[in-house]
């Protein structure tokens, strides 16, 4: 949430037409910090062996941190799945387009830039930064010693690292930059002090609360068991089959086998609400007033069939009182969490006019751009 909603989010895939809100290249000599326009490949090395692999696309660069697309190939994978999952699940039968899939690599990019800005911040905290480095390094150390203990051995953090794509200098890369990241906010939390819950005094956890009451609101949501009958089926008529049914199941029976000894169709649903597509008839008898667990309806006629609806858990609309600790405690994580939010814009914010952010053509930006 914090990273998509920072600066980057403004550099949209609309921005292929419109050109990026991020400072453009500049005319002159390339160097290595700055790779011209055209450059759109950098030397990938086989870990261990100096030796060129091929090339690994640059997908953006912030200052001198390149971010390739190497760099963010396990966790793109395993977003892109997600993705299309959902992409298929709500749109059966579709493919999912190249556009989205774009999408889904833009925002990597846009975590791990705005990880570096981050990351680069610690240095400038006033810091002796011999101290930073070897605290940095102590916790790394750590943090791989944690990891390799865990896989059994270095060679299989190796390994479980080749699966995800990366190799174990990139890692280690990628955990100093975390670290770093960690260093940077918890210092500023601690100079301004909003790591205190205490620093939410009780009028503005008032005020929070009135603002927002619809977070603090328990919604309306029922489980029930229908059994529907079939007017056209032989033998008694559905409604006398439905008020046998409602006799049983008043008696304690299992709708289960009510409904095989009255040949009903059982339907049973679990945590619905007023707005989970429910047809209107269910809505309207789970959701009226004073409904309770245990409530039986009369048989509702629909069309060629008459349903029996039972209730079996309900859960009434209510707002929770601003005296319980539980939604005190959740106000002073809100408020926290907004602050820690306001403070991350900020050091990003001026992260970015230090480093000078370009993004691949293809995001559109200028790196690789003919």
């Amino acid at each position: 949430m914090v990273k998509s909603s920072l600066w980057l989010v403004s550099v949209t895939l609309s921005a292929c037409v419109s050109g990026p809100s991020v400072e453009p290249a500049q005319p002159g000599a390339p160097s290595p910090q700055n790779p011209p326009p055209q450059q759109k490949l950098a030397p990938q090395v086989q870990q261990g062996t100096g030796k060129s692999t091929g090339y690994d696309e640059v997908l953006a660069t912030v200052g001198s941190n390149v971010i390739t697309l190497g760099s963010i190939r396990a966790p793109l994978a395993t977003a892109l799945e997600a993705a299309q999952a959902e992409w298929h699940k709500a749109r059966p039968g579709k493919r999912f387009p190249k556009t989205e899939a774009l999408k889904v690599e833009f925002s990597l990019v846009q975590e791990r830039i705005h990880d570096i800005l981050l990351a680069d911040h610690i240095n400038r905290l006033g810091h002796d930064p011999v101290r930073v480095k070897t605290l940095v390094d102590y916790l790394l150390a750590n943090r791989l010693a944690k990891e390799r203990e865990d896989a059994g051995s270095d060679q299989e953090l190796r390994e479980r690292l080749r699966r995800r794509g990366m190799s174990l200098d990139q890692h280690r890369s990628s955990l100093r930059d975390s670290i770093k990241r960690e260093l940077a906010v918890g210092e500023e939390l601690r100079k301004i002090g909003t790591g205190s819950q205490l620093l939410a005094t009780p009028r503005q956890m008032l005020a929070f609360y009135n603002k927002n009451k619809t977070l603090f609101t328990t919604e309306a949501e029922v489980d029930f068991v229908a059994l529907r009958f079939d007017t056209k089926a032989a033998g008694d008529s559905a409604e006398t089959r439905a008020k046998a049914a409602a006799t049983k199941l008043r008696a304690g029976e299992a709708a289960a086998a009510v409904a095989a000894t009255l040949g009903a169709v059982v339907i049973e649903r679990q945590r619905a609400r007023p707005d989970t597509g429910l047809q209107a008839f269910l809505t309207d008898f789970a959701f009226a007033p004073g409904r309770k667990a245990g409530d039986l309806s009369a048989p509702i006629p629909i069309a060629d069939q008459v349903w029996l609806v039972h209730l079996t858990r309900v859960v009434v609309a209510a707002v929770r009182r601003f005296d319980s600790r539980q939604v005190q405690a959740e106000i002073r994580n809100r408020i926290f969490e907004k602050r820690r939010f306001d403070l991350l814009i900020r050091i990003t914010a001026e992260e970015q006019e230090r480093a000078r952010v370009r993004i691949s053509h293809r995001f559109g930006g200028d790196i690789g751009r003919q």
